[in-house]
């Protein structure tokens, strides 16, 4: 099960990267999301460290991210994304 949740923030390290600014609907779409995936698979999480790092998605990354869900693949997402992936990471206990 920590498995899962390992490839699941891998892959989402790899998309939350992206560039942009938010705190709107899709950002918060895609913290709620985090949230409850990480505690299903038994980690402790920082809500607001994981908010805080999908505030800096773009209104598009962060639909994209939302549209594809956890375990989904989104297509078309920005370049930029390595400061918010490292926070989210840092979002997790044990």
């Amino acid at each position: 099960m920590r498995s899962r949740i390992a490839l699941t923030i891998a892959a989402l390290a790899f998309v939350l990267v992206s560039c942009g600014g938010g705190g709107g609907e899709f950002q918060d779409k895609v913290a709620d999301q985090l949230i409850e995936n990480m505690q299903e698979t038994g980690f402790d999480v920082d809500a607001d460290c994981v908010r805080d790092a999908t505030n800096k998605l773009s209104d598009a990354d962060a639909k994209l991210i939302f549209d594809a869900g956890p375990e989904g693949d989104p297509d078309g997402v920005s370049d930029s994304a390595v400061d918010a992936a490292s926070a989210l990471v840092e979002c997790l206990g044990s």
